[in-house]
């Protein structure tokens, strides 16, 4: 190691031989499709505006009324940057639509003939080349009303109602460039939210004995309320690509393969992640339908996407037309509640004891649809929940 001598890329320093199996006239290792990752030369840093605009109004001596617009604008993200858990950036560019139609591999069993395709890639002597370049933007705005103050003197409340929008194209795609054509709403999405926080000091006894003071005095009651529509999801399948012969006599070539019906990778590319054909964004959302065997699809039996209500497979070597996240998870409703004793022992001592409830109303909130086509008889239903009621009791002493 040591400090460049230019200021230049490779600013002075010398790339090492490489030592070992020679080349290919490819680039690549002979005998082995490694992977490999580059970034854009002329790559720049992302960056966000924000802006917000707020007005508030006293209604009461003890009362004030809100409202407000927030905004926010991000551009130059690096691509394939946004989606959950992903931490390597950029997308795999050594693929193309039709790759597996090219190499067609066709097999016939009982009668029944059934074609897949080897991945061959653009550059034959690599696997998966991921390349990271500023082509995504992102845009946030909401609308938010709210108040806020004290009631009936020991009495305090905060409460607001959000309206908001969240679209970006930074998520991850079953293509590549331009990615402006999935610009869609975010997967955190979450247009309608109204919150509720509020907290009593309940009177005790001020006259009596010293014991009825301490035992009525000191109790606090508060709790929170959230109430928020659902996030959005996107349809696709994981399952690989495969084809069957139209005319089982005829040649394996790509004008002679139709998609089976259990078919995934639409785009026959080599890569299972791919979206179908939607004619409309309709679905069911009932609670009921989104615990039920038949789920959010009814028409889906089994997760089968071929005839699959208003689903239906593209043509063989071509993505289908969906939109990202126009279908919807359930939505969210919780309330907490929260009881507190705070006693004075002396003037430096006190003891607190207080019970939570979390989730009080032991509400099933139920988690986001399983999306994936390829899940069977799981696709379109929500197969988990969030936190039951919980009880918790505590207690310490203050000094």
């Amino acid at each position: 190691m040591g400090y460049g001598t230019a200021s230049k890329y490779p600013y002075g320093f010398q790339y090492p031989d490489f030592v070992g199996t020679p080349l290919d006239s490819k680039g690549g290792v002979v005998g082995s499709n490694i992977s490999v990752g580059g970034v854009d030369v002329h790559i720049g840093s992302p960056y966000t505006l924000n802006w917000s605009l707020s007005a508030e109004r006293q209604i009461t001596p003890a009362m004030v009324a809100l409202i407000g617009y927030v905004g926010s604008h991000s551009n130059n993200l690096i691509v394939a940057g946004g989606n959950t858990g992903n931490t390597s950036y950029g997308v795999d560019v050594n693929v193309f639509a039709g790759d597996l139609l090219q190499h067609l591999q066709c097999t016939e069993t009982t009668g029944v003939n059934s074609c897949t395709g080897v991945q061959t890639r653009l550059n034959t002597s690599f696997g998966s080349i991921t390349y990271a370049t500023n082509d995504a933007r992102s845009n946030y705005e909401a609308l938010f009303v709210g108040i806020k103050g004290r009631f009936a003197r020991r009495g305090f409340i905060t409460a607001s109602y959000t309206r908001s929008q969240s679209r970006d194209d930074w998520q991850a795609y079953p293509g590549v460039y331009p990615y402006d054509r999935y610009y869609s709403p975010s997967p955190w999405d979450a247009p309608n939210r109204f919150s509720l926080g509020w907290s009593y000091d309940i009177p005790g006894l001020d006259r009596g004995k010293a014991f009825a003071k301490r035992a009525t005095g000191g109790w606090v009651l508060s709790g929170s309320t959230i109430l928020q529509s659902g996030t959005p999801f996107t349809v696709y399948t994981g399952a690989a690509f495969h084809g069957q012969l139209i005319d089982p006599n005829g040649p394996a070539t790509a004008s002679n393969v139709q998609l089976a019906p259990d078919s995934g990778d639409f785009n026959a590319d080599g890569d299972n992640f791919d979206f179908p054909n939607v004619a409309n964004y309709h679905q069911l959302n009932s609670r009921k339908a989104f615990k039920s065997g038949n789920g959010i699809f009814p028409h889906c039996s089994g997760g089968n996407l071929y005839n699959c209500g208003a689903f239906s497979l593209p043509n063989p070597g071509t993505e289908g037309n969906e939109k990202p996240n126009q279908f919807q998870n359930p939505g969210f409703a919780q309330s907490d509640f929260a009881i507190r004793k705070l006693t004075t022992i002396h003037d430096r001592f006190n003891f607190e004891i207080r019970a939570d409830f979390i989730n009080a109303f032991n509400r099933v909130n139920l988690n986001g649809v399983d999306a994936n086509a390829q899940d069977g008889t799981n696709f379109g239903t929500v197969n988990s929940t969030q936190t039951p009621r919980n009880i918790v009791l505590g207690a310490r002493l203050n000094f």
